[in-house]
């Protein structure tokens, strides 16, 4: 090969490499980006199995799977038979998870004769322990208000 075609070889080589990279770095259109938004969707594969609650407020996806770590981490924290009264409650009832700003709790709060937990989204990211969200279970479980 000649210097030129050798350069030139090299040149069509880098600009693939740069356009291949560019590529590789662009989001796809069909990727959404992680905005707030309205929420009501179901959580799957709560507890390591099929157990699912229906999570609603103005999240991000990360806060959704935020809220999903800290059921599973509180589930994780405590003994197989209130492992079991979880699993017979998420199976038997329509659980719904939902998040809201709220200056009446600091982290959540259960209401009688609903399979309801609220969490406050300043909880989020820090308060919200897989001690509380047991708490915050064991609660609404036992059918008692409370708020924390």
């Amino acid at each position: 090969m000649k210097t030129g075609q050798i350069f030139s070889f090299r040149a069509v080589l880098v600009i693939f490499g740069v356009a291949f990279t560019l590529a590789a770095c662009a989001p796809l259109d069909n990727e959404e980006p992680d905005e707030p938004k309205d929420r009501d969707e179901l959580m799957s594969g709560l507890f390591g199995g099929n157990y699912t609650a229906t999570v609603k407020g103005y999240l991000t996806h990360a806060q959704v799977n935020e809220v999903k770590k800290a059921l599973n981490a509180g589930y994780d924290y405590t003994n197989s038979s209130f492992q079991s009264a979880i699993k017979t409650y998420f199976q038997e009832n329509a659980v719904i998870i939902m998040v809201e700003a709220s200056t009446e709790y600091t982290i959540y709060r259960t209401v009688s004769d609903i399979p309801v937990i609220y969490f406050n989204i300043a909880a989020l990211g820090g308060a919200l322990t897989a001690e509380k969200a047991l708490k915050a279970m064991q609660d609404r479980l036992n059918d008692v208000p409370w708020d924390a």
